[in-house]
Protein backbone atom coordinates (compact mmCIF):
# COMPACT_ATOMS: atom_id res chain seq x y z
CA UNK A 1 0.00 0.00 0.00
CA UNK A 2 2.96 2.33 0.56
CA UNK A 3 3.94 1.69 -3.06
CA UNK A 4 0.37 2.50 -4.04
CA UNK A 5 0.78 5.92 -2.43
CA UNK A 6 4.16 6.36 -4.12
CA UNK A 7 2.59 5.54 -7.49
CA UNK A 8 0.63 8.78 -7.25
CA UNK A 9 3.93 10.65 -7.54
CA UNK A 10 5.38 8.75 -10.49
CA UNK A 11 5.39 9.77 -14.15
CA UNK A 12 6.44 8.35 -17.53
CA UNK A 13 8.47 5.14 -17.63
CA UNK A 14 8.73 5.08 -13.84
CA UNK A 15 4.94 5.09 -13.54
CA UNK A 16 4.50 2.33 -16.13
CA UNK A 17 7.18 0.16 -14.52
CA UNK A 18 5.63 0.51 -11.07
CA UNK A 19 2.10 -0.07 -12.34
CA UNK A 20 3.12 -3.22 -14.21
CA UNK A 21 5.09 -4.57 -11.23
CA UNK A 22 2.08 -4.04 -8.96
CA UNK A 23 -0.13 -5.84 -11.54
CA UNK A 24 -2.25 -2.72 -12.01
CA UNK A 25 -1.86 -2.21 -15.75
CA UNK A 26 -5.00 -1.70 -17.80
CA UNK A 27 -6.79 0.54 -15.31
CA UNK A 28 -6.59 4.28 -14.74
CA UNK A 29 -4.87 5.91 -11.77
CA UNK A 30 -8.28 7.02 -10.51
CA UNK A 31 -9.47 3.41 -10.59
CA UNK A 32 -6.28 2.25 -8.86
CA UNK A 33 -6.78 4.74 -6.02
CA UNK A 34 -10.45 3.84 -5.68
CA UNK A 35 -9.53 0.14 -5.55
CA UNK A 36 -7.09 0.71 -2.68
CA UNK A 37 -9.70 2.80 -0.87
CA UNK A 38 -12.37 0.11 -1.32
CA UNK A 39 -9.95 -2.61 -0.19
CA UNK A 40 -9.21 -0.80 3.08
CA UNK A 41 -12.91 -0.22 3.73
CA UNK A 42 -13.70 -3.88 2.99
CA UNK A 43 -10.92 -5.44 5.08
CA UNK A 44 -11.56 -3.26 8.13
CA UNK A 45 -15.33 -3.88 8.20
CA UNK A 46 -15.91 -7.34 6.75
CA UNK A 47 -15.79 -9.25 10.05
CA UNK A 48 -16.99 -7.80 13.35
CA UNK A 49 -15.20 -10.57 15.26
CA UNK A 50 -11.80 -9.65 13.82
CA UNK A 51 -9.78 -6.49 14.47
CA UNK A 52 -8.23 -5.20 11.26
CA UNK A 53 -6.65 -1.75 11.30
CA UNK A 54 -4.83 -0.18 8.36
CA UNK A 55 -2.94 3.10 8.78
CA UNK A 56 -0.93 5.10 6.25
CA UNK A 57 1.38 8.05 6.74
CA UNK A 58 3.74 10.31 4.81
CA UNK A 59 6.66 11.99 6.56
CA UNK A 60 8.71 14.49 4.58
CA UNK A 61 11.62 16.83 5.12
CA UNK A 62 10.15 20.23 6.00
CA UNK A 63 12.66 22.06 3.82
CA UNK A 64 11.09 20.75 0.58
CA UNK A 65 7.80 21.75 -1.02
CA UNK A 66 5.64 18.72 -1.75
CA UNK A 67 3.05 19.10 -4.49
CA UNK A 68 -0.41 19.65 -3.08
CA UNK A 69 -2.09 17.26 -5.51
CA UNK A 70 0.13 14.40 -4.29
CA UNK A 71 -0.74 15.19 -0.68
CA UNK A 72 -4.48 15.59 -1.25
CA UNK A 73 -4.77 12.43 -3.36
CA UNK A 74 -3.11 10.28 -0.71
CA UNK A 75 -5.16 11.88 2.06
CA UNK A 76 -8.38 11.22 0.15
CA UNK A 77 -7.85 7.65 -1.02
CA UNK A 78 -5.37 6.28 1.55
CA UNK A 79 -6.43 8.37 4.55
CA UNK A 80 -2.73 9.17 4.93
CA UNK A 81 -1.52 11.30 7.82
CA UNK A 82 0.75 14.02 6.40
CA UNK A 83 3.71 15.09 8.54
CA UNK A 84 6.34 17.67 7.53
CA UNK A 85 9.29 17.06 9.88
CA UNK A 86 12.76 18.32 10.72
CA UNK A 87 14.80 15.32 9.56
CA UNK A 88 17.90 16.78 11.21
CA UNK A 89 16.27 16.55 14.64
CA UNK A 90 17.15 13.22 16.34
CA UNK A 91 13.68 13.18 17.93
CA UNK A 92 12.07 12.70 14.50
CA UNK A 93 13.08 9.03 14.39
CA UNK A 94 11.31 8.37 17.69
CA UNK A 95 8.20 10.23 16.54
CA UNK A 96 7.94 8.10 13.38
CA UNK A 97 8.64 4.86 15.25
CA UNK A 98 6.08 5.74 17.93
CA UNK A 99 3.46 6.16 15.20
CA UNK A 100 4.32 2.69 13.90
CA UNK A 101 4.21 1.26 17.42
CA UNK A 102 0.78 2.76 18.12
CA UNK A 103 -0.56 1.67 14.72
CA UNK A 104 0.51 -1.95 15.32
CA UNK A 105 -0.65 -2.07 18.95
CA UNK A 106 2.95 -2.22 20.14
CA UNK A 107 3.91 -5.26 18.07
CA UNK A 108 6.38 -3.40 15.84
CA UNK A 109 8.25 -0.70 17.73
CA UNK A 110 10.86 0.37 15.19
CA UNK A 111 10.93 0.76 11.42
CA UNK A 112 13.31 3.71 11.02
CA UNK A 113 16.85 3.15 12.32
CA UNK A 114 18.40 6.35 11.00
CA UNK A 115 17.70 9.14 8.52
CA UNK A 116 20.16 9.60 5.67
CA UNK A 117 20.92 13.25 4.81
CA UNK A 118 19.66 12.54 1.28
CA UNK A 119 16.30 11.15 2.44
CA UNK A 120 13.39 13.49 1.74
CA UNK A 121 10.38 11.30 2.51
CA UNK A 122 9.06 8.17 4.24
CA UNK A 123 5.81 6.57 3.05
CA UNK A 124 4.65 4.06 5.67
CA UNK A 125 1.82 1.54 5.77
CA UNK A 126 1.05 -0.21 9.08
CA UNK A 127 -1.43 -3.08 9.43
CA UNK A 128 -2.67 -4.54 12.71
CA UNK A 129 -4.66 -7.79 12.75
CA UNK A 130 -6.11 -9.69 15.68
CA UNK A 131 -8.38 -12.63 15.06
CA UNK A 132 -9.70 -15.42 17.26
CA UNK A 133 -10.01 -18.88 15.76
CA UNK A 134 -13.48 -19.94 14.72
CA UNK A 135 -12.59 -23.30 16.27
CA UNK A 136 -10.30 -22.64 19.22
CA UNK A 137 -7.59 -24.94 20.48
CA UNK A 138 -8.02 -26.39 23.96
CA UNK A 139 -5.08 -25.12 26.04
CA UNK A 140 -5.16 -28.27 28.16
CA UNK A 141 -4.23 -30.29 25.06
CA UNK A 142 -1.13 -28.20 24.31
CA UNK A 143 1.98 -30.21 25.16
CA UNK A 144 5.76 -30.03 24.86
CA UNK A 145 6.75 -32.00 21.78
CA UNK A 146 9.21 -32.11 18.89
CA UNK A 147 8.59 -30.23 15.65
CA UNK A 148 10.42 -31.37 12.52
CA UNK A 149 12.01 -28.50 10.63
CA UNK A 150 12.52 -28.39 6.88
CA UNK A 151 16.19 -29.28 7.43
CA UNK A 152 15.15 -32.56 9.05
CA UNK A 153 16.28 -31.43 12.49
CA UNK A 154 13.88 -31.36 15.42
CA UNK A 155 13.14 -28.50 17.80
CA UNK A 156 11.17 -28.71 21.04
CA UNK A 157 8.15 -26.43 21.26
CA UNK A 158 4.57 -26.15 22.49
CA UNK A 159 2.32 -28.09 20.11
CA UNK A 160 -1.39 -27.24 19.87
CA UNK A 161 -3.95 -29.92 19.06
CA UNK A 162 -7.36 -29.51 17.41
CA UNK A 163 -9.65 -32.09 15.83
CA UNK A 164 -12.60 -30.77 13.84
CA UNK A 165 -13.83 -30.29 10.27
CA UNK A 166 -11.53 -28.17 8.10
CA UNK A 167 -11.50 -27.19 4.46
CA UNK A 168 -8.66 -29.23 2.93
CA UNK A 169 -7.20 -29.94 -0.51
CA UNK A 170 -4.16 -31.97 -1.58
CA UNK A 171 -1.88 -32.50 -4.56
CA UNK A 172 1.42 -34.27 -5.17
CA UNK A 173 3.43 -31.43 -3.60
CA UNK A 174 1.45 -30.20 -0.60
CA UNK A 175 -1.72 -30.32 1.47
CA UNK A 176 -3.61 -27.05 1.94
CA UNK A 177 -5.72 -26.43 5.04
CA UNK A 178 -7.80 -23.36 5.87
CA UNK A 179 -8.01 -22.34 9.53
CA UNK A 180 -10.75 -19.67 9.82
CA UNK A 181 -10.97 -16.67 12.15
CA UNK A 182 -14.08 -14.98 13.50
CA UNK A 183 -17.04 -15.36 11.16
CA UNK A 184 -14.89 -17.04 8.52
CA UNK A 185 -14.10 -14.02 6.36
CA UNK A 186 -10.41 -14.29 7.26
CA UNK A 187 -8.37 -17.46 7.53
CA UNK A 188 -4.84 -18.75 7.95
CA UNK A 189 -3.97 -20.95 4.99
CA UNK A 190 -1.44 -23.64 5.91
CA UNK A 191 0.60 -25.50 3.29
CA UNK A 192 2.16 -28.77 4.46
CA UNK A 193 4.75 -30.26 2.07
CA UNK A 194 4.16 -33.89 1.08
CA UNK A 195 6.31 -36.44 2.91
CA UNK A 196 8.97 -36.54 0.19
CA UNK A 197 8.96 -32.76 -0.39
CA UNK A 198 10.58 -29.71 1.19
CA UNK A 199 9.44 -26.09 1.46
CA UNK A 200 11.58 -25.16 -1.56
CA UNK A 201 9.68 -27.74 -3.63
CA UNK A 202 6.39 -26.08 -2.71
CA UNK A 203 7.75 -22.63 -3.53
CA UNK A 204 9.09 -23.80 -6.90
CA UNK A 205 5.68 -25.01 -8.16
CA UNK A 206 3.41 -22.46 -6.48
CA UNK A 207 1.88 -19.98 -8.92
CA UNK A 208 -1.45 -18.23 -9.44
CA UNK A 209 -2.98 -21.15 -11.31
CA UNK A 210 -2.01 -23.77 -8.70
CA UNK A 211 -3.10 -21.49 -5.86
CA UNK A 212 -6.52 -20.92 -7.43
CA UNK A 213 -7.04 -24.59 -8.24
CA UNK A 214 -6.08 -25.57 -4.68
CA UNK A 215 -8.48 -23.01 -3.21
CA UNK A 216 -11.28 -24.09 -5.55
CA UNK A 217 -10.81 -27.76 -4.64
CA UNK A 218 -11.03 -27.21 -0.87
CA UNK A 219 -13.56 -29.57 0.67
CA UNK A 220 -14.68 -30.08 4.24
CA UNK A 221 -13.31 -33.09 6.06
CA UNK A 222 -12.52 -34.09 9.63
CA UNK A 223 -8.83 -33.74 10.43
CA UNK A 224 -6.56 -33.57 13.46
CA UNK A 225 -4.39 -30.46 13.31
CA UNK A 226 -1.16 -30.43 15.28
CA UNK A 227 0.76 -27.16 14.95
CA UNK A 228 3.31 -25.19 17.01
CA UNK A 229 2.43 -22.24 19.18
CA UNK A 230 4.88 -19.56 18.09
CA UNK A 231 5.94 -15.95 17.86
CA UNK A 232 7.99 -14.75 14.93
CA UNK A 233 9.53 -11.51 13.67
CA UNK A 234 10.65 -11.06 10.09
CA UNK A 235 12.28 -8.18 8.24
CA UNK A 236 13.34 -7.98 4.62
CA UNK A 237 14.53 -5.32 2.20
CA UNK A 238 12.51 -5.66 -1.00
CA UNK A 239 14.70 -3.55 -3.30
CA UNK A 240 16.22 -6.40 -5.31
CA UNK A 241 12.92 -8.29 -5.52
CA UNK A 242 11.10 -5.26 -6.90
CA UNK A 243 13.93 -4.54 -9.34
CA UNK A 244 13.77 -8.12 -10.61
CA UNK A 245 10.02 -7.74 -11.11
CA UNK A 246 10.57 -4.75 -13.39
CA UNK A 247 10.68 -1.71 -11.11
CA UNK A 248 14.42 -1.02 -11.42
CA UNK A 249 13.97 2.47 -12.87
CA UNK A 250 12.21 3.66 -9.70
CA UNK A 251 15.42 2.99 -7.72
CA UNK A 252 17.68 4.77 -10.22
CA UNK A 253 18.86 8.16 -8.85
CA UNK A 254 19.23 9.52 -12.39
CA UNK A 255 16.34 7.93 -14.32
CA UNK A 256 13.52 7.79 -11.75
CA UNK A 257 10.71 10.26 -12.39
CA UNK A 258 8.76 11.32 -9.30
CA UNK A 259 8.14 14.89 -10.38
CA UNK A 260 4.52 14.63 -9.26
CA UNK A 261 5.83 14.50 -5.67
CA UNK A 262 8.14 17.48 -5.85
CA UNK A 263 10.59 19.30 -8.10
CA UNK A 264 13.66 20.62 -6.36
CA UNK A 265 17.38 20.16 -5.93
CA UNK A 266 18.34 16.63 -6.93
CA UNK A 267 16.17 13.88 -8.35
CA UNK A 268 13.68 11.95 -6.20
CA UNK A 269 13.93 8.15 -6.32
CA UNK A 270 13.12 5.16 -4.11
CA UNK A 271 16.12 4.32 -1.91
CA UNK A 272 14.65 1.50 0.19
CA UNK A 273 11.51 -0.59 0.51
CA UNK A 274 11.48 -2.34 3.89
CA UNK A 275 8.94 -4.88 5.11
CA UNK A 276 8.68 -5.86 8.76
CA UNK A 277 6.28 -8.40 10.26
CA UNK A 278 5.43 -9.72 13.72
CA UNK A 279 3.09 -12.67 14.25
CA UNK A 280 1.90 -14.41 17.42
CA UNK A 281 -0.02 -17.67 16.93
CA UNK A 282 -1.58 -19.31 19.99
CA UNK A 283 -4.61 -21.30 21.14
CA UNK A 284 -6.92 -18.29 20.97
CA UNK A 285 -5.94 -16.95 17.58
CA UNK A 286 -3.40 -14.77 15.81
CA UNK A 287 -2.11 -11.25 16.39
Amino acid sequence: MALGMTLNGAEGNTYEAMRNTLSLSGITQQEINESYQSLVQLLTKIDSKVIMQIANSIWYRNTITVKQDFIETNKKFFDAAINPMNFNDPATINIINNWVKESTNGKIDKIVESIDPATIMFLINAIYFKGTWQYQFDKSKTIDDLFKKDSGDFVQCKMMDLETEFYVSSNDTFTMLDLPYGKGNFSMTILLPAKDKKVKDVVSVLNDALWKSSINSLSKMKKQLYIPRFKMEYKIKLNETLKALGMEIAFDPYKANFKKIYEGVGNAYISDVDHKTFVDVNEEGTE
